[in-house]
């Protein structure tokens, strides 16, 4: 993906919710998706080492919160 389209679509929201889950670790794909998003992401949860949770198996009434990226691990 182009790196400018992420930032074209994320101007078009009110709210970007991250959900990769533990697939962001792979080559640290999820922090470089993060940087390109230029933006204050959402998650509805996190795994233990801080990525975003999938919401495959969450309860549907979850709401999504403000995703500290800070916390990512490298796991």
């Amino acid at each position: 993906m182009p790196s400018g389209v992420p930032s074209r679509l994320v101007g078009r929201t009110a709210a970007v919710v991250a959900a990769w889950g533990t697939h962001g670790a792979l080559e640290d794909r999820g922090r470089q998706v993060a940087g390109l998003l230029d933006t204050g992401l959402w998650a509805l949860d996190t795994t233990a080492d801080g990525h975003p949770i999938h919401p495959l198996y969450q309860p549907n009434d979850i709401e999504p919160e403000p995703w500290d990226q800070s916390r990512l691990g490298d796991g």
